[in-house]
């Protein structure tokens, strides 16, 4: 039995990354002076996830082969998905290589504005995801209570 099936509503490799590529925006997560940082990013699926550092100095520190975790998320027809990345950092530093991936984001601008926007590739080493229903969605039915709310008396 793999992984995905030990998890309610896991999915399978090629489902997380054919999610990934339906998508844009998430979240890259690492670490600096030893305490989590999480950054919003945008990128691209091309066999690794690529994303635009921007001006955002603390992805651009971020050395070779570093490990970082991506993620993102998104929800249809009351279902949602989450997908996490587990993998290496790597700066795309040929040029060539460099304008192919900015020539698929269909823009000229930078992903993250910022004037030294440069681009990082995470391998897809360990990818996971699972789906599960979007409770309180829909219409008529009401929203559900933050967690450790307290009811209204």
């Amino acid at each position: 039995m793999d992984e995905a099936t030990q998890v309610p509503g896991g999915l399978e490799r090629q489902e997380c990354l054919s999610l990934l590529a339906g998508t844009g925006y998430g979240r890259v997560v690492f670490t600096a002076r030893a305490l989590p940082v999480v950054a919003p990013v945008n990128y691209l699926l091309d066999e690794d996830v690529v994303i635009g550092t921007g001006a955002d100095a603390r992805l651009q520190r971020l050395a070779d082969g570093d490990v970082v975790l991506f993620e993102a998320e998104g929800a249809d027809s009351g279902t949602a998905w989450s997908v996490s990345v587990t993998g290496y950092a790597h700066p795309v530093i040929d040029a060539g290589e460099a304008d192919r991936l900015i020539s698929r984001t269909g823009s000229e601008t930078p992903w993250v504005p910022g004037p030294a926007e440069s681009l990082l590739r995470i391998t897809t080493t360990q990818v996971d995801g699972r789906t599960f229903p979007i409770a309180g969605a829909g219409p008529g039915r009401a929203p559900l209570p933050y967690p450790g709310a307290t009811p209204d008396a």
